[in-house]
């Protein structure tokens, strides 16, 4: 039987963190990289084998790049080959695996296997089964990113030849599996698609509309407020970059302090479906989305200090683009801040603040 343990360790613990959370396609690519060094470290001591018994390690082409770029970094001898796993065919069970290049006639008594991901296990079934088709092996070694419950237990119980030495390693352990995708509930976040995260192919794998329903499955719930919450603040921070704005230099500088009376605003002003919230909350939002790199920071000097300036991220634009912005559009909260924005963009924040309670009082 397959052994199989979690590495807990501080050292993989950030770059888990920011590949979790990040729309970031080169900070999520470092982050693999870095996990993939991790992985390889902890495998060689977990299997008990040295970097010299290591001349190859088979990889999933695409999604497994960045991993075997960090697991180079251990074992810089080790020759990385890759194997492409395709769709599903039909209603079989099989998924079908070849090499990227043509086997070339290897054969050795230990396999190394790596992906990133193990939702279900099939797919690390099938490639140990593809190149045991081409020679015997009696120990191999399985590495991944993330693994859910599932995909261990189908890998323990699906390769009986391995029983003797199989050793499995992973930096997230996984509980939840989505029935109907097979993707990981409680795995990456945003963007749940390994490849579509580190590449920054948004929708190529996962469906986009997918992303959308599970926000607007949130919406009357605290978590989907907060998500309509962060979708306007980006969409202010988005509008502000537009050249008609960015050229001109009446315009106010988009600091939390703004952010947070723009929102103000709008909830006075007109039927928002959500609550206004405090300066502290907006701020705590605006570290959350520069943290998962939908925003830039910029400090500009003010007075005796300085002042946080948001613009939004190359990378962050287009999640926020195709993501956001359409469900701001159903609840026509793009055209609301469009009606405002001129007024608003041209104000200070005290000057806004002020203008509500004017009209309050009015």
């Amino acid at each position: 039987m397959f052994a199989h343990h979690q590495i807990t360790s501080e050292e993989s613990w950030d770059p888990w963190q920011k590949l979790k959370k990040t729309v970031s396609k080169e900070k999520a690519f470092q982050a693999t990289e870095s996990l993939g060094a991790i992985l390889a470290s902890d495998m060689l001591e977990f299997s008990h084998h040295e970097r010299d018994e290591i001349d190859r390690i088979y990889v999933k082409l695409r999604d497994g790049m960045p991993l075997a770029a960090g697991m180079k970094r251990v074992i810089p001898k080790a020759d990385v080959r890759y194997i492409i796993s395709k769709e599903k065919q039909g209603k079989s069970s099989r998924i079908p695996i070849t090499f990227w290049d043509e086997y070339d006639g290897y054969r050795n008594p230990l396999v190394w296997y790596a992906d990133p991901v193990n939702a279900t296990g099939h797919t690390a079934i099938e490639s140990l089964r593809f190149v045991r088709d081409h020679f015997r092996f009696d120990t191999a070694l399985l590495s991944h990113i993330a693994a859910n419950k599932i995909g261990i237990r189908n890998v323990q119980s699906s390769l009986s030849d391995f029983q003797s030495r199989g050793y499995m390693n992973y930096v997230h352990l996984s509980t939840l599996l989505d029935p109907k995708t097979g993707y990981m509930r409680d795995g990456l976040e945003l963007i749940p698609d390994f490849g579509d995260k580190v590449w920054g192919t948004l929708g190529e794998d996962y469906s986009v509309h997918d992303i959308q329903n599970q926000v607007r499955g949130l919406l009357n719930t605290a978590a989907g407020q907060v998500e309509l919450i962060k979708g306007t603040i980006l969409h202010l921070v988005q509008i502000a970059g537009r050249e008609e704005y960015a050229s001109d230099r009446t315009t106010a500088w988009v600091t939390p302090n703004w952010i947070a009376a723009c929102l103000c605003w709008y909830c006075s002003m007109e039927r928002m479906p959500f609550r206004c919230i405090t300066d502290d909350q907006v701020q705590a939002l605006l570290e959350d989305l520069c943290y998962r790199d939908f925003l830039l920071v910029e400090r500009r000097p003010w007075r005796d200090s300085y002042a946080r300036v948001y613009s939004l991220a190359t990378d962050g634009v287009s999640y926020a683009s195709a993501v956001y912005i359409p469900l701001l559009d159903e609840l026509s909260i793009t055209r609301t801040v469009r009606k405002h924005y001129d007024f608003l963009i041209h104000l200070r924040p005290e000057e806004i603040i002020q203008n509500i309670s004017d009209s309050l009082l009015a």
